[in-house]
């Protein structure tokens, strides 16, 4: 195999692979961080939509003199005007029983849990499918409980999944004309 030893390489190729590999380096490094950075600034977009929401359920509520639970259950045709897509809403009493709950197409099973003493967030995976559940207290002059968001993040993983297949193509595409046009520099 002496075919393939760098004395029988003549130095156009050295130079033509030389020169791909840092570009390709290079786009790797530029894209990697690129993707981490609208990945992260997804998720904040999705956490700030859902705390928007907590907030419009929550000032609803104080505005309710008296508020009762039956009021709550009452409530369901708000929430459903809240809810987006693929989005759990539910109102629980302080003993973690579901009052209210309404669902566009994010099918979740939670488990009860404690009150949260102040706004929770986190991240789920279940059934190979990623989940935010936000958790906020209820706390009015008459009652006390637990609003829950959980929300699958569909959108956010078609988005990621485009992004990736774009940057990969991209890359591709970057590296070949790369080698070309290093090979007619060199």
């Amino acid at each position: 195999m002496k075919l393939f030893r760098s004395e029988n390489v003549s130095l156009k190729w050295k130079l033509t692979f030389l020169s791909a590999i840092a570009i390709f380096i290079t786009y790797f490094v530029f894209t990697f961080l690129q993707y981490h950075v609208v990945k992260q600034w997804l998720l904040n977009e999705e956490e700030k939509a859902m705390k928007k929401t907590v907030e419009e359920i929550e000032t609803y509520y104080a505005e309710k003199r008296n508020l009762s639970w039956k009021d709550i259950r009452q409530s369901k045709q708000l929430l459903e005007e809240l809810n987006e897509k693929y989005q759990l809403i539910r109102v629980l009493d302080r003993k973690g029983n579901v009052v209210v709950s309404v669902s566009n197409g994010a099918s979740i099973s939670l488990s009860p849990s404690g009150a949260p003493k102040e706004l929770q967030m986190d991240y789920h995976f279940v059934n190979d499918e990623r989940f935010i559940i936000l958790r906020e207290p209820l706390h009015t002059s008459t009652l006390n409980g637990t609003i829950e968001i959980a929300r699958r993040l569909v959108k956010f993983q078609q988005m990621m999944n485009m992004l990736f297949f774009i940057m990969t193509v991209i890359g591709v595409v970057a590296m070949i004309m790369s080698a070309f046009i290093s090979r007619l520099v060199a």
